[in-house]
């Protein structure tokens, strides 16, 4: 998220509108990502734009989108006038040559589940096709750091 003194200093050209921080209700900007109740259409925002993270799959391409459907997806999108649950990111452009972040306008955003319905036009894979793997651990001990214990209940834990 991009707050009014980042926004008033960009020289990338920061588009939309600032992050109200009384919206955050106190919270640092750093906290606009961990709650939808942030957003709002409009914000301006600095999102990485590599796509060479390597925790992260990388995109698919445009032909592997147009495999899963993305034709029909934004034939649904364009009737709805982008305002309906149908539409897709698709693959970045390639910014790894100039910067590794790009400024954007949030335009719209939805809770992921809504919109890639089989019944409507994705037709890739989806959480219900992969196997479920399990495996038996004897672990006797668990270490998480702040950051990874965040919000889990621990209350099953004994001393």
């Amino acid at each position: 998220a991009v707050g009014q003194v980042e926004f008033n200093e960009s020289n990338n050209g920061a588009v939309g509108t600032p992050v109200d921080m009384i919206r955050l209700g106190g919270a640092p900007l750093s906290d606009y990502r961990i709650s939808h109740k942030n957003w709002q259409v409009g914000d301006s925002l600095c999102i990485n734009a590599r796509g060479d993270h390597p925790l992260f799959q990388k995109r698919w391409s445009h032909n592997q989108w147009a495999a899963y459907g993305s034709d029909r997806c934004m034939e649904l999108a364009e009737k709805d006038n982008f305002q309906g649950r149908d539409g897709f990111l698709g693959p970045l452009p390639d910014y790894e040559e100039r910067c590794d972040s790009v400024h954007v306008k949030l335009n719209k955003w939805q809770v992921c589940g809504k919109f890639h319905g089989k019944n409507r036009w994705y037709l890739g894979p989806t959480l219900e096709d992969v196997d479920l793997e399990k495996e038996l651990q004897d672990v006797f001990i668990l270490l998480l750091d702040a950051k990874l214990s965040h919000g889990l209940d621990l209350s099953f834990v004994t001393h």
